[in-house]
């Protein structure tokens, strides 16, 4: 692929990182894996041509990225023990 097309599918999978993040317990977890695969892509890309796509894919992926590990430390793990204490009971 060339680093143009890389750099766009970086930057769309990071904003879709940013805005999956935001909606529940397993979009968490998805998020986080669209952030981190946006922050590959941009990297990959930024070997090939250094271009401001680029720069913006890998810094939506980083913010993504961080969104979502914090949303599923604070919120993610908080459900988890919720549901296991409910099943304990």
């Amino acid at each position: 692929m060339t680093g143009l097309i890389l750099s766009i599918v970086g930057l769309v999978a990071g904003i879709a990182g940013n805005f999956i993040a935001l909606w529940g317990f397993i979009a968490y977890l998805i998020g986080l894996v669209a952030s981190i695969v946006g922050l590959v892509l941009s990297v990959k890309a930024g070997k090939v041509n250094k271009t401001g796509v680029t720069t913006a894919g890998l810094v939506i992926g980083i913010i993504g990225l961080v969104l979502s590990a914090i949303f599923f430390l604070s919120c993610g793990l908080c459900e988890i023990c919720v549901v296991l204490g409910a099943a304990a009971v």
